[in-house]
């Protein structure tokens, strides 16, 4: 068809609308879809052949045909509609009526075809966009890993590209000062995921708690009735210890499992409504925080509970307070673990850290720390899911009274602390508190079966000094060292400042 073929049809089609009443795009769409089909030779070039052949006056014919060409519009995807909108726009034939060179429509078409050749393929930029959301199904993990060619061009230069950041010892191997042998380079790997890194579980709540809507009933989850009635029978033998015989009103009673349970909704409530730092005066006002404490119980009676509150037989503490300064709140916070542990599954990546609860009361343990919020207060190590932030172990930092088996504490407490996780395959990210080459190499065995991510203080005896910071080193470049599974890295962000990280995998 020619390019006096296509002129003609757009004029047909444009004296075509005001009696068929099509709105102004969808003939000159149309048009332009047809021009571009006829250059692609598809079989709506019959139609145009019928429309050149076809008598002007001829009012049904032409209204069929263009009937025709609307539904082939239509059919057209969304981008070859704005390619046609596109062409709509270069050519403009409704406003310029004029004919069109061959030659000249040829060229717009070259120029479209190279745009859409330089332009981004959607499928193949959906098939390589990667999601940074950690998902839940995130740790099934693919038994099987592509490993990239090493004849690969494009690695190749990409890996030359970032040489510059990159410094490589001169030596085959370095050691630390405890003559700790470590190599430059890392020996060939399989294409397979070795068996540490493969994780077979989901995150989330136990199959247990996937039933339960109630807010009372999450709560009965972690505070179980065991806990409650704990209370409640030693907070009742302090009750009878300091109740005097003129202490005959209801504020002196002993309580029962509602009422504690009520007294920590209240110590709840205020936490969340961020009024744990009022006095019970202020607290007990209802023209200062409403009725919502109030109505729960007076003043009187929530101060007489809290010195009256217990957690174990008092008349047993000095002997065995000796051996556990944690010993008056040991079994209640065993029991409260034990279901943080059983009621939730955590993900393939769980930190372990440690965090300071204020407090300024009597405390053997108590410790003070500067740099944190609270500057006073009880150090609690922990682990929690990287995820959902949620507490999956804790153990309370009770100072030298620790018994840690001959262990450094930090090894310590990344031992005790991951024991919900042990074999399970999962990896722990912590600070240079808990990190050191040794544990970190035990973890890999049984019955750990762990993997780790961790800063490492620069004293540590394993560090080569080629690694450590020098003057001559330029800021921003990294080193790395292997010694079978263990990777350890050097980074220099500042002139004066080295970063060291062990990776275990």
């Amino acid at each position: 068809m020619t390019s006096e073929g296509v002129a003609t049809s757009a004029r047909k089609l444009q004296r075509g609308q005001s009696k068929r009443g099509f709105s102004e795009n969808e003939p000159t769409m149309a048009c332009f879809l047809d021009i571009e089909n006829t250059f692609n030779n598809v079989a709506i070039e019959s139609v145009l052949s019928m429309l050149d052949e076809s008598q002007v006056g001829s009012y049904s014919l032409r209204a069929n045909v263009i009937e025709e060409l609307q539904t082939q519009w239509r059919r057209k995807a969304w981008a070859t509609w704005a390619t046609a909108y596109g062409l709509a726009e270069r050519f403009n034939i409704m406003a310029r009526r004029k004919r069109l060179e061959e030659s000249e429509i040829a060229s717009f078409l070259m120029e479209e075809e190279e745009e859409t050749e330089d332009g981004s393929n959607s499928e193949t930029e959906n098939d390589l966009i990667e999601d940074d959301v950690q998902s839940d199904f995130e740790d099934e993990y693919i038994d099987e890993v592509i490993e990239e060619s090493p004849n690969d061009t494009s690695t190749t230069s990409e890996n030359q590209r970032h040489d510059h950041r990159i410094v490589i010892p001169p030596q085959r191997v370095i050691r630390g000062k405890n003559r700790h042998v470590w190599a430059t380079s890392k020996g060939q790997s399989s294409g397979r995921t070795t068996a540490i890194n493969i994780v077979r579980s989901n995150r989330g709540p136990s199959r247990m708690c996937r039933n339960i809507f109630e807010p009372l009933g999450y709560f009965q989850l972690f505070i179980t009735e065991e806990i409650i009635q704990e209370i409640v029978q030693w907070t009742n033998v302090e009750i009878s210890n300091k109740r005097s015989d003129t202490m005959t009103s209801l504020t002196f009673a002993d309580t029962n499992a509602t009422e504690i349970e009520s007294f920590i909704g209240l110590l709840t409530l205020s936490a969340a409504m961020k009024d744990n730092h009022l006095s019970t005066v202020e607290l007990f006002d209802s023209s200062f925080t409403g009725s919502r404490y109030v109505a729960v119980m007076s003043r009187d009676r929530f101060d007489f509970i809290v010195r009256c509150l217990r957690m174990d037989d008092k008349t047993l503490r000095p002997d065995r307070r000796q051996q556990d300064p944690f010993i008056p709140i040991r079994k209640v916070w065993d029991m409260f673990i034990a279901q943080c542990k059983m009621n939730y599954s955590p993900g393939s990546n769980v930190t372990i850290d440690e965090q300071l609860l204020g407090f300024r009361g009597r405390c053997p343990f108590r410790m003070y720390i500067p740099n944190k919020p609270n500057k006073y207060g009880i150090k609690i190590p922990m682990m929690c899911d990287s995820g959902t932030y949620y507490m999956i172990n804790a153990l309370p930092y009770i100072g030298k009274a620790t018994n840690t088996n001959g262990l450094p504490q930090g090894e310590y407490y990344l031992k005790e602390l991951s024991q919900p996780v042990h074999g399970s395959n999962r990896n722990i990210t912590c600070d240079n508190w808990f990190t050191s080459i040794p544990a970190s190499k035990s973890l890999l065995l049984e019955p750990h079966k762990l993997t780790v991510v961790g800063t490492v203080r620069s004293n540590k005896r394993e560090i080569p000094e080629e690694l450590k910071n020098s003057r001559s080193r330029p800021v921003g470049t990294s080193m790395f060292c292997f010694d079978g599974p263990l990777t350890l890295a050097s980074y220099k962000p500042a002139f004066k400042v080295g970063v060291y990280v062990v990776i275990v995998r």
